[in-house]
């Protein structure tokens, strides 16, 4: 959120009030009417920033249970260059070995083990048995 207030504004007790959830388009405001409403907007800010952040990692979040798709996932398919394919839900047996791979081939790492994440799988890379789903995605 952004607020400018010049001379002439604190004058006419107006501000303009910009929202960076909407694209920072500036609008007068009363300043009095700021005062009583800045929480409620930065609150309402906050809301509409984490909905947007929400639903762009659930489109961009994909269970993968295969090597080969998760490199196909990771990559161009041209020439196997790496670009950023979003988040991959994969089971990983937690040998470091697995992820210096992805780092190398893809630069693609673990970005997180989420919480209840306990069902048990087989490891895409060894066929070893996982105790459960990892979160990877491209490092920059």
């Amino acid at each position: 959120m952004t607020v400018e207030i010049g001379p002439r504004d604190l004058e006419n007790g107006s501000a303009f009030v910009g929202r960076r959830d909407q694209g920072g388009n500036r609008q007068g405001m009363d300043c009095e009417e700021l005062v009583q409403g800045v929480s409620e907007i930065l609150e309402d800010i906050q809301k509409v920033l984490y909905e947007r952040a929400l639903a762009f990692r659930e489109e961009h979040t994909k269970t993968i249970d295969d090597k080969d798709e998760l490199y196909a996932f990771f990559s161009d398919g041209s020439q196997g260059k790496a670009i950023h394919g979003g988040f991959a839900l994969v089971h990983w047996d937690r040998d470091a070995k697995w992820e210096e791979q992805l780092k190398n081939d893809l630069k693609v790492t673990v970005r997180c083990i989420p919480e209840g994440s306990e069902e048990e799988g087989t490891c895409i890379f060894s066929g070893n048995p996982s105790p459960g789903r990892v979160v990877l995605a491209k490092s920059y």
